[in-house]
């Protein structure tokens, strides 16, 4: 099967593309394909003015897959402040239907390489420890396990999950 997938950043950002996401979102939701995000819940269209503010302020960095005119998959940076302004925390999800096509190891290269045009040298990621696409898309592009959060997340079955710490240095940090 092949499908037309297209990656854009969101650089010029506008309302409607994060009202996209939102909505995005919320149809995984429903259909409990996104299991281990930090909800069980919709989340509200407000939270798209929240994130156009972050990406406005530089202080978020996000890439999405479409196919046609619907958004199938989300990466995103949380660019750290202050003393740790050269790193961030990456998060990737990927609709259900269109997993197992590489779009999951599109996202992450593309995110990579805007992180390192960005001054983004250090990336973390908490996948829970039975997220395995996930793991194996991280362990693909050399992020390494820095730890262990035992029992940080609790499924929806009730049963509590370890977060695994991941992280990667991307290259030279320039001291000035």
């Amino acid at each position: 099967m092949c499908i037309d997938i297209n990656l854009r950043f969101i650089t010029n950002p506008n309302i409607s593309d994060f009202l996209n996401i939102v909505k995005y979102v919320n149809r995984n939701i429903e259909s409990n394909s996104f299991p281990r995000i930090a909800t069980n819940k919709n989340i509200p269209s407000e939270n798209a003015y929240k994130w156009l503010h972050k990406v406005n302020n530089n202080e978020q960095i996000i890439s999405i897959a479409k196919s046609g005119n619907i958004v199938v998959g989300v990466s995103h940076i949380d660019i750290f402040h202050g003393r740790r302004s050269h790193g961030g925390k990456l998060a990737m999800t990927v609709d259900n239907s269109y997993r197992s096509m590489g779009i999951g190891t599109r996202l992450m290269g593309s995110i990579i390489n805007e992180c390192k045009s960005s001054n983004i040298f250090w990336l973390r990621a908490e996948p829970t420890e039975d997220n395995i696409p996930m793991i194996k898309i991280l362990q693909k592009f050399d992020f390494s396990i820095e730890g262990r959060c035992k029992n940080a997340f609790l499924s929806d079955d009730g049963k509590y999950l370890d977060l695994v710490e991941y992280a990667r240095l991307m290259g030279p940090l320039h001291v000035e």
